[in-house]
């Protein structure tokens, strides 16, 4: 099973991702990380990690520090999904030019949060997934 990595400085967001990827079908195992420098130590680390789920603003290093760092054969090996909120279409681009697959922006109502992870799931790894009323 792949795995999928979320990057995401806060602890309820990161929670929420976990549960609504708990319930796609087949369930994906989530390595949970506070930011960039993590989630690149991760991928470092994991080989079977094959889609990210990467906020935008966090403390350390975001979204755009994240795709300039990360080496190409990292980057080659997984999808990077920009999954935030309030983004400007300039630093979507610029995430988009940098390596990232695409850009989801992180909706605030919690069936549609599920809705938007189990969507990810299935254009990026090409996953089943069951689409319920909750995360």
């Amino acid at each position: 099973m792949a795995k999928v990595l979320v990057a995401d400085d806060s602890e309820l967001d990161r929670e929420l991702t976990a549960r609504a990827l708990r319930k796609a079908d087949p369930a994906p195992d989530a390595v949970l990380v506070e930011d960039g420098e993590q989630a690149l130590q991760r991928l470092a680390e994991d080989p079977d990690i094959r889609l990210v789920l990467l906020d935008h603003r966090m403390p350390k290093m975001g979204a755009e520090d994240f795709l300039t760092a990360a080496p190409k054969e990292l980057l080659d090996r997984v999808k990077v999904v920009l999954f935030s909120s309030a983004v400007s279409p300039s630093n979507v681009d610029r995430c988009l030019e940098l390596g990232a697959t695409e850009y989801v922006e992180k909706p605030t109502d919690p069936t549609e949060y599920g809705t938007a992870i189990r969507g990810a799931l299935a254009r990026h790894l090409g996953e089943s997934t069951v689409d319920t009323v909750a995360p």
